[in-house]
């Protein structure tokens, strides 16, 4: 499956398919590779969809959608016999959104995942009506996770909260994208009330309250030169230099290593695992070497290799910020 407005590398299909070949991968029934976001105009995000989990990955799927999004997998024929395709219930219920996460969750439940860690696919994201798409998804994920709610309610309780304090958190960098500061505010004040521990573990939170706090400052500023009749003219344009955009990315990757968020995933992950599948291995993971490698190889080459794959000749002008662009296959 690709969804219509994202993109695969060249080689992703090969690679996924040799994967899901390997000896070892017999019991496997579904393969999926790393991605990268980009937004309307094709340019590379800050989100990078890295995670190292494969194998038994059912514990971690229900508190994190580890294959992304519906444009990463490749599923093999007789597994999808097995449980079937996607759900239509998500749209006679007028709730879109989780339908390949319901399909994964079906998966992993009854087979091995593999992965192929590597970034080969472009993942679309498009800003719209920010309250709706909560709402929207919210009813999408609690029908995903009737089933869950039926054997395991307490895990469901738990896991509800857990998405509802990273969407609350998200819907704050969407309102501070937008200008919206107070809203913004709220957001992160909800995010803490709902799960205090995973936002004081993560690098948005204090990223998003920096930004906030900086807008601020800034607007104070601005005030007090509108006395004195400056307008908003008179700030310099920040630097859109693909220096300082390398330098930006690189901080963030090795910032992320700071923060215990990952540790604190894990520990969730084992409870998760205690209660629903204890009879079955832990979710493996790879090395965080190859994580960063990947994050770092991204930021280097600023995702060169769809550009070099592409007949368009817009992406090999001179401009500056083509450098990191994904361009339309």
């Amino acid at each position: 499956p690709i969804d219509a407005d994202d993109i695969w590398h060249e080689e992703n299909i090969g690679k996924q398919v040799k994967k899901m070949l390997e000896p070892e991968n017999n019991a496997v029934g579904m393969v999926f590779s790393w991605s990268a976001d980009i937004d309307q105009a094709n340019l590379l995000t800050s989100n990078i969809r890295a995670l190292p989990y494969h194998g038994n990955i059912f514990p971690i799927m229900l508190v994190k959608n580890v294959v992304g999004n519906a444009s990463a997998s490749m599923i093999r024929r007789s597994c999808l016999d097995d449980i079937g395709t996607y759900n239509t219930d998500f749209l006679s219920q007028q709730a879109q959104g989780c339908e390949d996460w319901d399909l994964y969750l079906r998966i992993a439940e009854k087979y091995q995942v593999a992965l192929v860690p590597e970034l080969l696919v472009g993942y679309r994201q498009v800003i719209g009506s920010m309250s709706q798409n909560v709402d929207d998804m919210n009813r999408s994920r609690a029908l995903a996770l009737a089933p869950i709610n039926k054997k395991y309610p307490h895990v469901y309780s738990a896991v509800m909260q857990w998405f509802n304090a990273a969407d609350t958190l998200q819907l704050g960098k969407k309102y501070y994208i937008e200008g919206c500061n107070q809203q913004a505010w709220d957001a992160v004040l909800k995010a803490c009330q709902t799960d205090w521990a995973m936002t004081l573990c993560t690098l948005k939170s204090y990223s998003l309250v920096s930004k906030l706090l900086w807008r601020s400052v800034c607007h104070r500023f601005m005030e007090q030169q509108s006395l004195q009749k400056h307008t908003m003219q008179t700030m310099p344009a920040p630097c859109a230099s693909n220096r300082r955009w390398l330098v930006k990315r690189y901080i963030i990757v090795f910032l992320l290593l700071l923060f215990p968020d990952n540790l604190l995933l894990s520990l969730r992950i084992r409870w998760i695992h205690s209660q629903v599948c204890p009879e079955h291995r832990l979710p493996q993971s790879i090395s965080l070497k190859t994580i960063i490698g990947a994050r770092l190889s991204a930021v280097n080459k600023g995702c060169r290799d769809f550009c070099e794959i592409c007949s368009h000749t817009a992406c090999k002008t001179s401009n500056k910020k083509a450098v990191h662009k994904w361009s339309d296959l």
